[in-house]
């Protein structure tokens, strides 16, 4: 398997330069003119075999486009993709978790910043969580947290979870306090969709 991370594009990015310096200014002559052709015919070559690189699908498997390593949902991605049935690529930056917030949003700025065209996957979410606008998922003792935003519709957009035991102490008056907070902030799905929902999950 062929894994991006192990693969140098610094010969493109050369090459593009190149290319993108002999095009400043038309040939003087037909030496200058057979140098632009062939720095083209280079960097078009380069391309190609990225192409066919990608077509081939041998870099596809676990987290082929991960450029900060994580788990299964705690890591971020930055893929160079061609949707179906299009002829242009996209960039898209992709990450998920909530504990990556801040270096998603640290990528998504520096490549603003460097005038770099790029997609970010679920970046309503992101906003949601940075204003502290988004839904979070209150779950059973007994279920794992890992995952569990997957058992909510997902129009709602929640992305994290918590179980309440984690903000009770031993003050029974803390507790009684906590309740009645919930009572005006939470909705609670109604016990039968909550079970279909994780049966569903």
């Amino acid at each position: 398997m062929t894994d991006p991370k192990d693969i140098d594009f610094s010969s493109l990015e050369k090459a593009g330069a190149s290319l993108k310096q002999a095009l400043q200014r038309p040939p003087n002559n037909d030496l200058e003119r057979d140098g632009v052709i062939q720095r083209f015919e280079y960097t078009f070559e380069l391309c190609w075999k990225y192409i066919r690189w990608y077509e081939s699908k041998s870099w596809s498997g676990c987290h082929p486009w991960e450029i900060y390593r994580g788990g299964d949902s705690t890591h971020i991605d930055m893929s160079v993709t061609r949707p179906a049935g299009r002829k242009d690529w996209e960039v898209r930056l992709r990450a998920v978790s909530s504990t990556r917030l801040v270096e998603a949003c640290r990528i998504a700025l520096a490549l603003t910043k460097a005038g770099l065209p790029f997609l970010m996957d679920d970046a309503e979410s992101y906003i949601s969580r940075i204003l502290d606008q988004d839904w979070v998922g209150i779950i059973p003792r007994e279920e794992a947290i890992a995952y569990a935003w997957q058992s909510f519709p997902q129009e709602w957009g929640v992305r994290d979870c918590v179980h309440l035991d984690w903000f009770y102490d031993e003050s029974s008056k803390a507790k009684a306090r906590l309740n009645k907070q919930l009572r005006l902030a939470a909705h609670w799905l109604p016990q039968e969709i909550a079970a279909f929902l994780r049966g569903h999950n």
